[in-house]
């Protein structure tokens, strides 16, 4: 089957079971991310990396893919070295403030025509709660990745991730969200922990339902 054709039998799928189900929604986002890459040895690297995301929810359910592009540079360096990070999540959310799941994380990077890959996965849980203002709340998320993957590199021993930030939700199906996120990587022989992170600008539609 075909790109187009697997486009089209989603948008059917998805109007298909909008009818059966109203508890259902599809959300784009457009994020960047002003990233920073640091250890305890080396000056640290910056960029600014754009990126974006689909979240579908369905009841309590929810599956969200996000992706990020983009150059680290480090001051006197000629050369630039491109990131690509892209994490697929499941969540269920038991209460309306809290959710769990599990998260899939692939890092790629490419330096002086070296090409490195991370791949991790673990747990991820998170918590909300409104800030007052109407539209406006605050959110917290981590995650943890025991499971590590590596493809030219050193072997990663486990990372962790922590995200805060806010959110303005507008009526006419538009959030604008305000985020800090740090990730911290531990590898398994002598090499110094890496943190990568920065801050997070994005703006999320709610797609579908029409309605």
């Amino acid at each position: 089957m075909t790109r187009r054709g697997i486009v089209v039998c989603l948008c059917l799928a998805l109007c298909t079971f909008g009818r059966l189900d109203a508890q259902w929604s599809v959300s784009g986002t457009l994020a960047g991310l002003f990233a920073r890459r640091s250890n305890s040895l080396d000056n640290p690297r910056s960029g600014t990396w754009a990126g974006g995301g689909v979240e579908g929810e369905w009841r309590t359910f929810s599956l969200v893919v996000r992706g990020y592009s983009g150059e680290l540079h480090r001051s006197g360096d000629s050369v630039n070295g491109t990131v690509r990070l892209t994490d697929v999540a499941l969540r269920v959310r038991p209460r309306d403030w809290w959710w769990v799941g599990i998260e899939g994380e692939a890092l790629r990077t490419s330096d002086s025509g070296v090409i490195a890959l991370w791949r991790l996965a673990g747990p991820v849980a998170g918590t909300s709660a409104e800030l007052g203002i109407n539209g406006l709340a605050g959110h917290a998320e981590v995650a943890y990745f025991p499971i590590a993957g590596v493809v030219n590199d050193d072997r990663i021993a486990h990372a962790f991730r922590v995200e805060v930030g806010m959110e303005w939700a507008r009526p006419d199906r538009l959030t604008f969200g305000l985020a800090f996120r740090r990730q911290t990587f531990t590898f398994a022989g002598g090499r110094p922990a890496e943190s990568l992170g920065g801050l997070v600008l994005s703006a999320r539609v709610r797609v579908l339902p029409l309605h």
